[in-house]
């Protein structure tokens, strides 16, 4: 029992650090969506006042 316990808590571990890595990517991937969209506005506003 204590062998099985062992392998479902180095199990657990392990897909705690998968989800840790996962939120990582997730965090980055935001940050660049939200500097790509910064970067698309203030083009917009750029074209927009050229008229």
């Amino acid at each position: 029992m204590r062998q099985l316990l062992a392998r479902l808590t180095d199990h657990l571990k392990e897909l705690d650090k998968q989800v840790n890595e996962l939120e990582a990517q997730i965090q980055r991937w935001h940050q660049d969506c939200q500097s790509a969209l910064k970067t698309v506005q203030s083009s917009a506003l750029k074209i927009v006042h050229l008229f």
